[in-house]
């Protein structure tokens, strides 16, 4: 069975060669071919998995470092605002907005204008805040939460960072302060 061959159709018996075609071998050549690219695609498959892998636990390990460095980071600007003396709330509000504004007619402003310059050009504060919240909101609350918060009023516990009673503010004026302490990458801390 496997020697069959066929001879090559209209050849006319003067002279011409009859070409024969071993169909199993051409068959077995053209299965061992594709055997082969088969086998190069599954390593190739093989090694772009394992590079995945690879970038994934590189990706982990990386994402563990930089929540372990923001961690540090918050800690350290903690520090730095108890030296102040602007570990509260009010204290919080006052150096963000010194480190936020940089241009003296804003600087100057009244404090509802400062925060409105605020929501409208510093995303790294407005992204902490509710989607729903306006410019009129958040001038209104800096307002609010800053002539509520006492400056003598400090916390004392560099770990916690800002610490806010829940008693003492309303849950406005805590996502304001949470916004406030985030982009300041200070740690906020909400106590009952």
């Amino acid at each position: 069975m496997g020697d069959r061959k066929r001879s090559k159709p209209y050849s006319s018996g003067s002279g011409e060669e009859e070409k024969v075609v071993d169909w199993v071998q051409e068959y077995l050549e053209l299965r061992k071919e594709k055997d082969k690219e088969l086998r190069e695609k599954e390593k190739a498959k093989e090694l772009c998995n394992k590079k995945l892998n690879e970038l994934q636990n590189e990706n982990k390990n990386l994402s563990i470092n930089n929540a372990l460095l923001n961690k540090d980071l918050e800690l350290a600007n903690n520090k730095i605002l108890f030296l102040e003396s602007k570990l509260s709330p009010r204290g919080a509000i006052e150096a963000y907005e010194k480190q936020a504004i940089n241009l003296p007619r804003v600087r100057n402003d009244k404090r509802s204008k400062r925060w409105s310059w605020i929501f409208l050009n510093k995303p790294s504060f407005s992204k902490h805040l509710d989607k729903s919240t306006t410019v009129n909101d958040v001038s209104n609350l800096a307002e609010e939460v800053y002539n509520h918060a006492s400056s003598e009023i400090h916390s004392f516990d560099i770990n916690k960072g800002v610490i806010v009673s829940k008693r003492t503010y309303s849950k406005a004026h805590r996502n304001f302060l949470y916004a406030v302490c985030k982009a300041l990458r200070c740690t906020f801390t909400e106590e009952d």
